[in-house]
C-alpha cells in the first residue's frame, strides 16, 4: 500500500494511527487499484494460473542437506513431543473428570446413606447396605481404570504409529539424500497429528 501522502503529518504516532486505519478498511479507490487481482485467463488458453516452482538449477549441497537433515530431524521430534503433550492433557482432562465423578457419587452416598439409616436402625440391614455401597465403589473404580487403560493402549497405539511412520518418512528423505534430488514435502509433516 502506499501511504506516502500521510508521511507529512507531525506527529509520528497520528500518522502510524491513520496508516492502520486506513490499510485495514481500503476505502481509497487507490488502495483498491493496487490490491486488484491480476487478471484470470480466459478458458482453454495455456497461462499458467499459478507461478511454476522452480527446481534448483544444481542438487544441494553437503551443508545443505545437513541443514536439511537436521531440521527435518528436528521435525520429527516436535511432532514426537507434541503428541506427548497431547496424550498427557488427555490423561490429566481424563483424572480430573474421574475425581469430580467420585465425588459427586460420594456426595449422592452420602445423601443416600443418610436417608436410609434414618428410616432403618437394624444394624444387620445397615451393614448389609454399607457392603453394597463399596460394592458399587469397587464398580466405579473399575470403570474408571478399564477407561484409563483404554485411554493408554490407545495413546500407546497412536505413539508406535506415529514412530513407524516417521521411521518411512526418514527413509523417504534418506532416499532422496541418495539420488540427490530434493525430498517431496509431503515427507515433513504427518497425516497422524
Amino acid at each position: 500500500m502506499n501511504f506516502e501522502r500521510f508521511s507529512a503529518l507531525r506527529t509520528p504516532w497520528l500518522s502510524l494511527v491513520v496508516w492502520i486505519f486506513l490499510g485495514s478498511i481500503h476505502l481509497d479507490p487507490a488502495f483498491a487499484a493496487e490490491e486488484q487481482s491480476p487478471p484470470q485467463p480466459e478458458a482453454g488458453s495455456s497461462v499458467l494460473t499459478t507461478a511454476p516452482v522452480a527446481a534448483p538449477a544444481t542438487p544441494p549441497t553437503d551443508t545443505e542437506w545437513k541443514k536439511m537433515s537436521e531440521r527435518f530431524k528436528a521435525t520429527l521430534l516436535q511432532e514426537k513431543a507434541a503428541l506427548g503433550h497431547r496424550q498427557k492433557k488427555e490423561a490429566q482432562v481424563m483424572k480430573a473428570s474421574h475425581r469430580s465423578q467420585e465425588r459427586e457419587w460420594k456426595a449422592r452416598e452420602k445423601q443416600a446413606r443418610k436417608e436410609f439409616f434414618a428410616s432403618n436402625s437394624d444394624g444387620k440391614t445397615r451393614r448389609e447396605w454399607m457392603k453394597d455401597r463399596q460394592r458399587r465403589h469397587d464398580e466405579l473404580l473399575t470403570g474408571f481404570k478399564q477407561q484409563r487403560e483404554t485411554q493408554e493402549s490407545e495413546q500407546k497405539a497412536l505413539r508406535v504409529k506415529l514412530e513407524q511412520d516417521q521411521k518411512s518418512r526418514q527413509g523417504q528423505f534418506e532416499n532422496a539424500r541418495e539420488q540427490k534430488v530434493l525430498p517431496p514435502v509431503e515427507i515433513w509433516t504427518s497425516g497422524l497429528l
